[in-house]
């Protein structure tokens, strides 16, 4: 197990993490032998929880254009039935959602799914540092701050790779 803790240009990333299998990949490859990062072969499942459409968009289409297979979900109620329901390798959410806090989505996923190995990274565009404390405390692996640029994305991805 590795720990890190650093910052990436605008991300931070805090997790202890195991070393993921790095060998030839396939769809059918469950989550925690997947890499954070796509492979031609093996696109990563990420799930997006974010009401604002305009991220949503700007995540969706970075996100496919790095290779990865994205789904969206809309509110917190709909973000933690698909986490709850389905296995992701990667999931974006916002902190200030409408119907639920990201934090108590978070929580809960975490105690419902404590063998699941998603990478969950905070949205959010609250950037005080005891803000990123309490979401790094609180579940979260990394957190990236709102507006973020395509390449912050794709350097989140890499570091968390490197977990």
């Amino acid at each position: 197990m590795l720990n890190c803790s650093h910052m990436t240009r605008g991300a931070i990333v805090n997790r202890s993490f195991g070393m993921a299998n790095r060998g030839k990949m396939d769809r059918n490859t469950p989550s925690h032998t997947r890499s954070a990062h796509a492979h031609a072969d093996a696109p990563l499942r990420i799930l997006v929880v974010e009401d604002n459409y305009i991220t949503q968009r700007m995540l969706h289409d970075t996100l496919q254009r790095f290779g990865h297979m994205v789904e969206i979900a809309d509110g917190g109620s709909e973000g933690l039935q698909l986490l709850l329901r389905r296995e992701f390798d990667v999931v974006f959410m916002d902190i200030n959602l409408p119907d639920i806090n990201g934090l108590k989505i978070v929580q809960r996923f975490r105690e419902a799914r404590p063998d699941s190995s998603a990478h969950i990274v905070a949205l959010t565009v609250n950037r005080y540092p005891g803000a990123v404390g309490e979401y790094m405390s609180g579940g979260f692996d990394a957190y990236i701050p709102k507006p973020f640029l395509p390449d912050q994305v794709e350097m989140l991805l890499e570091s968390l790779n490197q977990v």
